[in-house]
């Protein structure tokens, strides 16, 4: 790491400590770091957009509410980095190790995450609408925890080697049970049973039938009370 960055870290340290009264917020946008060793390093609402963190080393790195928008990580390590509420849209993680990261409510839209390891990884809450996530391994992921109403479901979705399985309130079934259940989705013309049991957009077709769902059930109810 140049003693440019490590001033730069320090000085983002500062500012952070000091509830931003003193030192400067990180500015490394378009900044080439790739091969950087940011193992640990806090970049809390950090700006690295378009960086290029190539094979950067950001093991259990803090990027929470980082903007990483357009960012090169492709090949990097951010393997049990905390990146909750970050900002990855269009950005390229390609091969990337985020083995146990904590992407809760982090903004995925566009990504490339092809070949990458987000094996038990957090995507709870994360927008992943337009992301490619060819190739990767999703074994272990926690998908969306969030609540629903009306009726308060809590929906929760976890990815194992061989099957998915869908929480809805205090109920779990595999994602080929549920598919059963809701005639609308088993009729889908999209999906072969195949891609239901292992593909995991079978988790948001679900998750857009129960909001459709709820939706009507609010503008029912909305029309009876007015």
């Amino acid at each position: 790491m140049s003693i440019e960055i490590k001033e730069i870290l320090k000085l983002h340290s500062l500012w952070l400590t000091s509830d931003k009264k003193e030192g400067k917020k990180a500015d490394l946008g378009g900044a080439n770091l790739s091969g950087a060793d940011l193992s640990e390093a806090d970049l809390w609402g950090a700006d690295l957009s378009e960086a290029d963190l190539w094979g950067a080393n950001l093991w259990r790195a803090n990027l929470r509410r980082a903007n990483l928008r357009r960012a090169d990580l492709s090949g990097a390590n951010l393997s049990g980095a905390n990146l909750c509420g970050a900002d990855l849209s269009g950005a390229n993680l390609s091969g990337a190790n985020l083995c146990g990261a904590d992407l809760w409510g982090a903004n995925l839209s566009g990504a490339d995450l092809s070949e990458a390891n987000l094996r038990r990884a957090n995507l709870s809450g994360a927008d992943l609408s337009g992301a490619n996530l060819s190739g990767a391994d999703l074994w272990g992921v926690k998908y969306f925890n969030y609540m629903m109403l009306p009726g308060k479901y809590t929906l929760l979705g976890f990815i194992t080697k061989k099957e998915i399985w869908l929480q809805i309130g205090c109920i779990t079934k595999k994602i080929s049970d549920w598919k059963n259940e809701y005639k609308e989705i088993a009729e889908h013309e999209k999906y072969t049973q195949e891609e239901v049991e292992k593909d995991y957009s079978c988790v948001l077709l679900i998750k857009e039938y129960l909001e459709r769902s709820c939706e009507k059930v609010r503008k029912k109810n909305e029309k009876i009370q007015g």
